[in-house]
């Protein structure tokens, strides 16, 4: 008796490693995967890093009369949930899941970090002054991106 054999190619799936052979009872499926190439994978970190770059830069600057309208404290939350969510698209090259718990819990760290290196970085600056304040709010606007990310990879996935 001759075995029947199908195969199929479906080029547009996503793995981590180049090949993936798949074999169920008597088919047999191969699909070529896009693993992320090391390229493509750094400029995943583009955003952040140029977003960060302005956060530090814009501590340095004293502008007095800019957003006034806007509270300190908001325009800090907005910022830094910004920082996270932007982070947590860099981290998606190294754990490829939404959810995955590293992948927000590094996000969130590091837009705390960057939060409180940025406020001890203008205890150094003339006429702007450090405050523990915006630091709470850097990290409750990590927290709500990442409550908003939770909500809606929840609903999409």
């Amino acid at each position: 008796m001759v075995a029947r054999y199908r195969v199929s190619f479906k080029p547009l799936r996503f793995c981590r490693s180049g090949l993936q052979t798949a074999i169920r009872h008597n088919t047999v499926t191969q699909m070529t995967c896009l693993a992320p190439t090391p390229q493509s994978s750094r400029f995943r970190y583009l955003p952040v890093a140029l977003f960060s770059l302005i956060i530090f830069v814009s501590s340095e600057l004293h502008v007095p009369g800019l957003l006034q309208n806007l509270s300190d404290h908001l325009l800090h939350f907005a910022c830094y949930a910004l920082l996270c969510v932007l982070a947590w698209y860099a981290l998606g090259t190294h754990f490829p899941a939404h959810r995955h718990p590293a992948r927000l819990t590094l996000s969130v760290v590091y837009a705390v970090l960057l939060g409180s290196v940025d406020e001890m970085h203008q205890a150094f600056v003339p006429f702007r002054t450090p405050s523990g304040a915006d630091v709470a709010a850097d990290a409750l606007g990590a927290l709500f991106a990442t409550a908003l990310i939770l909500f809606v990879s929840r609903r999409t996935i």
